[in-house]
């Protein structure tokens, strides 16, 4: 009955008529109305896997009304083994397993998936049981190691960490999670999503950034980091240091908008003043390139144009 009701919400989120609307109405308010008692587990298909996701994820709703949403991914993966074959990647903020999943449904190249919640994390082990070449970490990664006081409060399938005085949590740097993990020291694919913290897992990530130079794909919701008073001009001061010079900003549903050299500062300054603002009711995601990768660059903007060509 559960899924019944997920579903009968869920497909109709995005479609019109009377009859839609009234469904969409129906199952959404007895949702809302379930949600306020409990949050039970159901079973949803996921591209070519049928995951457990909590009752209240909202992921399905993005993705049926979204057909492009997430599937940049898998292919900025397939790009990067034309150059170096096999590269291992490296999810950070893996939620439900959900990245995992995708890539896996496309790809076969070996997965770190990394979460701090410990809900989350016990839904992506179970999640992603049938597949091979997955390690799991269960830890929020920062700037640096340290003990905070704050809590993780997880809502609609996604979170936020909040300053809480009676509350400790740990936080470790990625190099150092790399440090455990030699074989993922030479990751070329680090994916983040992590709700406005993406800047700061970066800066603690400079010496696999360094080394590894791996291409970064991760969300960048300006508003998010305005909270927790991070600068997204800092952020690309960060790259242009580090030599990475390139970057294709996509929508939040995996729409290609455009391709940027680090020092076209006026057109970056115009697209981040579009996004200002917005609630994170639309944001980017940016995929990052490093100046030895520009042949990586190249072959990566020419084969999204193409494929938006066709598939828009």
């Amino acid at each position: 009955m559960l899924e019944f009701i997920f579903n009968g919400f869920m497909n109709t989120t995005h479609k019109t008529g009377y009859l839609n609307k009234f469904i969409n109405i129906l199952f959404g308010g007895t949702r809302k109305f379930i949600l306020q008692f409990s949050d039970p587990l159901i079973s949803y298909k996921l591209w070519n896997y049928t995951v457990q996701i909590p009752f209240s994820h909202n992921l399905p709703a993005v993705m049926i009304g979204h057909k492009n949403y997430n599937t940049n991914l898998p292919r900025v993966a397939e790009y990067i083994n034309s150059k170096y074959p096999n590269p291992h990647i490296i999810d950070i903020g893996a939620n439900v397993g959900d990245t995992a999943v995708l890539l896996r449904s496309f790809i076969s190249y070996p997965i770190m998936c990394v979460e701090g919640d410990k809900k989350f994390f016990e839904l992506l082990k179970k999640n992603t049981a049938q597949l091979k070449d997955v390690t799991f970490v269960n830890c929020y990664l920062g700037e640096i190691d340290e003990k905070i006081n704050a809590v993780y409060k997880a809502v609609g399938g996604t979170g936020n960490i909040f300053n809480e005085a009676n509350s400790l949590l740990e936080t470790k740097k990625l190099d150092t999670v790399a440090s455990e993990f030699p074989e993922y020291k030479n990751a070329k694919l680090l994916k983040i999503d992590t709700d406005g913290f993406d800047f700061k897992i970066m800066k603690g990530a400079t010496e696999l950034l360094k080394t590894s130079k791996p291409v970064i794909f991760t969300e960048f919701d300006q508003n998010l980091m305005k909270q927790i008073n991070e600068d997204y001009n800092d952020m690309f001061a960060f790259f242009r240091t580090l030599d990475y010079n390139y970057i294709i900003f996509y929508d939040n549903f995996g729409d290609y908008l455009i391709s940027l050299h680090i020092d076209e500062t006026e057109k970056i300054e115009d697209i981040t003043n579009y996004f200002d603002n917005r609630n994170t009711d639309i944001f980017c995601d940016i995929c990052v390139f490093h100046k030895d990768d520009i042949d990586l660059f190249e072959l990566t903007r020419k084969n999204e144009l193409e494929f938006f060509s066709k598939n828009r």
